[in-house]
């Protein structure tokens, strides 16, 4: 730990040289030790207030082959921590051999665990289904885990509903892979679990009427765990740029990434579709509209400054004005005849004006004010400007909502570790942005780079941090903070110190054999912690992710 912090204190003059790859062999030494694995799941354990599935001890660095190779089973390492309840404990003494295999069983493809969430999902074991709906149920669960699609032929990968004709060919193609593997057919032992019966499909071993739910329970443990243990495969090869879509959502308004609205004097500033891009906002913008909204960059100083000042660079919320705000209200006749456009009109606040003369293109952002009776200036915040007289060769396109925050605009969006320290104006320190609870000397921020699967991580830093649901993060800190101690303190009383804590997450340490990228989450606020040294922290996120990340983070 010293030697990773670069804290390895020396005598004065002295030096020392080390490999990182020799301190990664030794972690992974350490790893294999089953005292250090029971201290992990029975850390987990006190961390979840009830005894870990084996996913959930997996997920946080646990060795599932280090617990077969001590306690010979996972639910037999649970029965010698006394963490079976009776009816357990009968289920795993009459049906050992089965959950033996499914713990340990082969996989080249998912289709063995697709099958038995198919059957359990269909209550198999009390009315065991035809393989024709077990077929059918188990490509519903692939559409379900759509990272497992790969595993499939081609003709049926981009069908998400089966035709009557692709039917028949699904069919038999369940029929010569899972179905045949567990039924024995793919091996020369003389005793297998399942067979197929006047065209079902039936679990061999008798079950007894009491046990069935238990078991049925435990064999999804067993599935959920293989489940993650292969996704994660999979995962750690997929390119970055696969991974683009999990920040999707129907609520994206249009950000012009190259217009520049002028804050001086009208100034041509063209943009090219192919510059748009789609953001989503947090909910405190309010409700948006992608066909009315859109977010573009401020360029000048005329709207600098008055109680609301708009700075050069800034990232602004606009609003598309209605046609009935038109050019038709410019002229006193038509002002006149209206009372109520003509407060309408005047209640518009700062706009963005665009000039019909000339070749257009030609943008200004003012505040619309009243001029007289019968008239309207463009005016600026910075009194160094004069007001414009509208006119008709005027046009107003839209209204000012809201000045956003930069970092609103990279919700959900990834980033490299090194790239998340200039999002703050700070400069990458791999000594202090290797830990994952930050906080820098030059901002009152504070960053939480987290890694949820804690596979192949140092034993020091397996952490259990989790989302219990959109909206809501279980984060475990550093085994030296407590309530009481400074970083404790920093945490706990974040909102009273006006400490904004950002949230930085990623599922995995790696993707397609390099570093994977964080996604950014948003701000979030503490509400209150258990334990200390280290502190279980739960925090509430200020937007919730999308239904795509949540479901990438927790599968």
């Amino acid at each position: 730990n010293a030697i990773r912090s670069q804290n390895l204190k020396l005598p004065s003059g002295c030096f020392v040289n080390y490999d990182l790859q020799s301190i990664y062999f030794m972690e992974q030494l350490i790893a294999t030790k089953s005292d250090e694995q029971v201290e992990i799941y029975r850390n987990l354990k006190e961390s979840l207030g009830r005894r870990p599935s084996l996913a959930e001890f997996y997920r946080v660095g646990g060795s599932a082959d280090t617990i077969r190779r001590e306690f010979g089973q996972w639910f037999n390492f649970l029965n010698d921590e006394k963490d079976l309840n009776d009816l357990e404990i009968e289920s795993f003494s009459k049906y050992e051999n089965f959950l033996n295999e499914l713990e340990t069983t082969s996989l080249n493809k998912s289709y063995k665990l697709v099958l038995l969430e198919a059957f359990i999902e269909l209550n198999g074991f009390i009315t065991p289904p035809t393989t024709l709906v077990l077929a059918k149920r188990s490509f519903q669960v692939l559409q379900r885990r759509r990272i497992l699609l790969d595993d499939l032929p081609s003709e049926f990968r981009e069908s998400s509903d089966l035709s009557q004709m692709q039917e028949s060919g699904w069919h038999r193609h369940w029929l010569v892979n899972p179905i045949k593997a567990w039924t024995g057919g793919n091996t020369s032992r003389s005793n297998f679990f399942f067979d197929v019966e006047d065209n079902s499909f039936r679990f061999q071993i008798p079950l007894v009427l009491q046990l069935v739910d238990t078991f049925t329970q435990m064999v999804q443990e067993l599935v959920d765990f293989r489940f993650r243990q292969y996704e994660s495969r999979i995962e750690q090869q997929t390119p970055a740029a696969s991974m683009a879509n999990l920040a999707n959502t129907s609520i994206e308004i249009p950000f012009f990434t190259d217009l520049k609205v002028a804050c001086g004097h009208f100034r041509k500033s063209p943009h090219d579709n192919a510059n748009i891009d789609y953001r989503q906002l947090p909910s405190k913008y309010g409700v948006l509209d992608s066909a009315k909204n859109f977010v573009a960059q401020a360029s000048g100083d005329s709207m600098d400054g008055g109680e609301h000042p708009i700075k050069n660079g800034a990232y602004l919320l606009f609003e598309l004005l209605p046609a009935n705000l038109g050019p038709e209200m410019r002229t006193k006749n038509e002002i006149r005849e209206s009372s109520a456009k003509y407060s309408a009109f005047a209640e518009l606040g700062t706009v963005i004006a665009e000039s019909n003369q000339g070749a257009g293109d030609e943008f200004l952002l003012r505040k619309l004010k009243r001029s007289g009776n019968d008239g309207f200036v463009l005016s600026a915040n910075n009194p160094g400007y004069p007001d414009i007289k509208l006119t008709p060769t005027i046009s107003l396109l839209a209204r000012l909502r809201d000045t956003i925050d930069p970092l609103d605009l990279l919700l959900h969006q990834s980033f490299m570790r090194a790239d998340i320290p200039p999002l703050f104006g700070l400069v990458f320190n791999e000594a202090i942005w290797q830990t994952g609870h930050v906080c820098p000397k030059d901002t009152k921020d504070q960053i939480l780079l987290i890694t949820l699967n804690k596979q192949g991580a140092n034993p020091n830093a397996q952490f259990h941090d989790y989302f219990i649901d959109g909206e809501t993060l279980h984060w475990q800190s550093q085994n030296s903070t407590g309530p009481t101690g400074k970083r404790g303190k920093r945490i706990i009383e974040h909102r009273e110190i006006s400490s904004r804590v950002q949230l930085f997450v990623r599922k995995n340490k790696l993707q397609n054999d390099k570093a994977a990228p964080f996604f950014y989450c948003g701000q979030v606020d503490y509400q209150s912690h258990k334990s200390e040294k280290p502190m279980n922290v739960t925090w509430k996120l200020q937007v919730p992710l999308t239904t795509l990340l949540l479901n990438f983070f927790s599968a």
